[in-house]
């Protein structure tokens, strides 16, 4: 049955099958008692394909009937959140179209989305520091928007360079324990597609810099919908030739009485004086700005003439550009004021992906470089969110740290990125002992992104033996995934003959890889029957360690 009818037209439909096929049945039955011995048997045919047909019309009207009722008692219960960041600080100053966002998002799709699979998209634009990730937060965590997507709201941080794949095994490891075999972004929408189908998802799609990226969760279901956070004005252009639908919501600056009224909430100021003004005025009406000063106040960092003397002191043209200037001058401000731990906060540039930073690499980083205890990393932590410079999901063991781009683009700017890799591989290699890389912690980052940081320190060699090395490959299909071996392969398959072939190989027995996750035999077994045709010595070396896992491996046949 196509994916354009609802469930309830479905069944409509499959009712009138069923009519049509019990009537079908008592016809023919009625022709077998009256026909001469010789056509009996092929009415007899007959009836036994029209009694197959209506069985399985039965079976799937039983599995709807089920699946409608699952449906309606979900309706009362509150769809689970993943990585969604806390409910922020509320205020009179919100938008009045948050409403109409939370009005599309809980009514029932049109005619026009069933047919293109998807509810239509919502957008919000504006520049960096405008407060659109606030208001996705805000409605992430409304009840009625909640118990309207009972299978789950799903927040994804994009970002310039995001491994969509990544991302997008990330949202099927909560809907399914199948193994994920996607190897590019088509792939993993069409997985995505599969298990979303019937089901209410609300994903979304903070910081999308690329409309291609926003293109890897479109169309997943009638009952899905995208909710798109961007400052790329591209981003809302395209979508609106690409993504049927598509509404977009342009966030503005907020007027002098507005911005009062948020620095006023949030720093529990009580009069508004000529330094209160001037800081209002300084912000240029960005949420952002005023929320970064506001707690500043409240913790009493500074007061307001002191606030404002500090922020006056900042020039533009030492700080990122691609931001509004108030935004980077509260920034410095804010780290400045952290004084010497404000170092702690700069080392988070080195991680690889600032959306997602697992705290345990966070901690064991700290750790290495500050000589932080667990109980210190926690509380300095604890300072960082209250100040309003990073946000975070979940508890210290599994949880991940997060960062906005401006937060990430001033961090890079202030930080010192060849020692902080150098250092990085350091805390690594301790943690790894004397048994190699491979021996490294599943913390969600080691076995993710150590290959980045050795091709950024320029050792290439120490990256070619790691991703000759039997120990890594397994471990890396068994934490990671294939498409993440194969990101590090391309590290070195343009310019070193040897990776190239084990980058030709793992794609020619991508099929079966992706079935052996946990196998040790299998996968020694796999590289075997691959590679063991004329090996150069360096691939020599890993076929000999695989052979100690697959002793009973026999090279094929020609």
């Amino acid at each position: 049955m196509s994916d354009e009818y609802t469930i309830e037209q479905e069944l409509t439909l499959l009712e009138q099958d069923q009519m049509l096929l019990k009537d079908t049945l008592n016809d023919q039955q009625t022709k077998l008692a009256q026909a001469p011995q010789q056509e009996q048997s092929e009415l007899l045919a007959q009836i036994q394909h029209t009694q197959r047909e209506l069985q399985e019309t039965e079976n799937r009207l039983q599995h709807l009937k089920t699946q409608l009722a699952w449906s309606e008692n979900q309706k009362n219960v509150p769809g689970p959140l993943y990585d969604t960041p806390e409910l922020p600080l509320l205020s009179d100053t919100l938008p009045a179209f948050v409403s109409d966002i939370k009005a599309r998002l809980v009514i029932q799709p049109s005619p026009s989305e069933v047919h293109n699979t998807q509810k239509n998209p919502l957008i919000l634009h504006a520049p960096s520091g405008m407060g659109k990730s606030t208001i996705a937060r805000l409605i992430a965590h409304d009840d009625p928007v909640r118990r309207n997507f009972v299978s789950g709201i799903f927040w994804i941080s994009l970002g310039e360079e995001p491994d969509l794949v990544a991302r997008q095994q990330h949202i099927l490891h909560h809907l399914t324990t199948e193994p994920f075999n996607a190897l590019d972004s088509e792939q993993g929408r069409e997985e995505l597609r599969s298990h979303c189908r019937g089901r209410a998802c609300l994903i979304i799609l903070d910081n999308a810099w690329d409309i291609r990226d926003v293109l890897a969760f479109s169309q997943l279901g009638q009952h899905c919908q995208l909710l798109i956070t961007t400052t790329q004005k591209e981003v809302v252009e395209y979508a609106g030739h690409l993504l049927n639908g598509a509404q977009t919501y342009a966030l503005k600056s907020l007027d002098s009485a507005q911005s009062f009224t948020l620095l006023q909430l949030r720093s529990d100021i009580s009069k508004r004086d000529k330094a209160i003004d001037a800081l209002v005025d300084f912000s240029r009406g960005i949420p952002t700005v005023l929320d970064l000063m506001a707690r500043l106040l409240k913790q009493n960092v500074f007061d307001p003439e002191t606030l404002l003397h500090q922020l006056s002191q900042q020039a533009c043209q030492d700080l990122p550009d691609d931001h509004p200037c108030p935004l980077m001058r509260a920034m410095r401000v804010s780290v400045d004021a952290l004084g010497d731990e404000s170092e702690y906060y700069i080392a988070l540039a080195v991680f690889a992906d600032y959306n997602r930073i697992p705290l345990q690499a966070v901690f064991m980083f700290w750790h290495y470089l500050y000589h932080l205890t667990p109980d210190q990393s926690r509380d300095f932590l604890s300072k960082l969110v209250a100040r309003g410079l990073i946000d975070t999901v979940g508890d210290v063991k599994t949880g991940v740290l997060t960062l906005q781009v401006a937060q990430h683009r001033y961090l890079v700017a202030e930080a010192e990125p060849e020692k902080l890799h150098e250092h990085l591989l350091a805390a690594y290699r301790r943690q790894c002992g004397q048994h190699g890389w491979a021996a490294g912690p599943n913390d969600g980052y080691f076995f993710e992104n150590l290959t980045l940081h050795l091709h950024l320190s320029q050792r290439h060699r120490e990256l070619k033996s790691l991703l000759l090395d039997f120990d890594w490959i397994y471990r890396k299909l068994s934490y990671t995934s294939l498409h993440g071996l194969l990101n590090d392969t391309a590290w070195l398959s343009e310019t070193d003959a040897d990776i190239a072939r084990l980058d030709t190989a793992l794609q020619r027995a991508a099929d079966t890889l992706v079935k052996q996750t946990g196998d040790i035999e299998g996968i020694a077994s796999t590289l075997l029957t691959q590679l063991w045709v004329n090996p150069s010595m360096e691939i020599q070396k890993l076929l000999n360690h695989a052979k100690e896992y697959a002793h009973d491996w026999q090279p094929p046949t020609r």
